[in-house]
């Protein structure tokens, strides 16, 4: 299973890499998160931010995010999750407008295929908290809330995007969910939780 998120990963990221580097908007600040469900392993990415996470009492940990998908397909939706994510980070620090619509379009493709690899599963959230990446040791916390809240909007958003599939207009539930994934990364890029509920209509 290892060699499996492994390739896949670096599958996302070639898919990243071919874009032209995006220019930036200026120097940002890089966090460590991973992302775990069913399964022992974690995957691991860095995303650019506003604010750095700091745990008191660990400096070196990262964040976490615990989601659950029923009975976790052999390909994990993690690897899709992440890369999207890591693709709205792009999207947000670039000053390049052409490039910032084309990282969103393929950070939305990721999230699609993500919620298609539900399969009418709901995508629901265990806990947030921190990991210590010498130790392995996870540690749920409630003293994260904007954390909670990405994690929440993470699942909102792709539990929205499974609506594509049923729907005869599907874009306005498209464009609801990346809202929702775009609010998450903002939540995890500037340490504060909040802001409206996209409504498809």
């Amino acid at each position: 299973m290892i060699r499996k998120l492994v390739a896949a990963v670096a599958a996302a990221a070639l898919a990243v890499l071919a874009l032209p580097a995006p220019a930036q908007a200026g120097p940002q600040k890089l966090d460590h998160y991973v992302l775990a469900s069913g399964y022992p392993e974690v995957l691991q990415q860095t995303f650019p931010v506003d604010e750095e996470l700091h745990i008191i009492g660990c400096v070196k940990c990262w964040g976490l995010l615990v989601l659950h998908y029923g009975d976790n397909d052999p390909n994990p939706i993690e690897v899709d999750i992440f890369a999207g994510l890591s693709l709205l980070g792009q999207a947000r620090y670039t000053t390049d407008a052409r490039i910032r619509d084309q990282l969103r379009t393929q950070a939305l493709a990721r999230f699609e295929a993500a919620a298609r690899g539900l399969r009418g599963q709901a995508l629901r959230v265990t806990g947030v908290g921190y990991y210590d990446p010498e130790s392995g040791r996870r540690t749920l916390t409630a003293s994260l809330p904007w954390l909670t809240a990405a994690a929440d909007d993470i699942a909102d958003g792709i539990n929205t995007l499974q609506r594509v599939a049923g729907e005869p207009f599907p874009d306005p539930w498209r464009q609801a969910g990346l809202a929702t994934l775009e609010r998450a990364y903002a939540e995890i890029a500037g340490k504060v939780a909040g802001g409206p509920s996209p409504d498809p209509w």
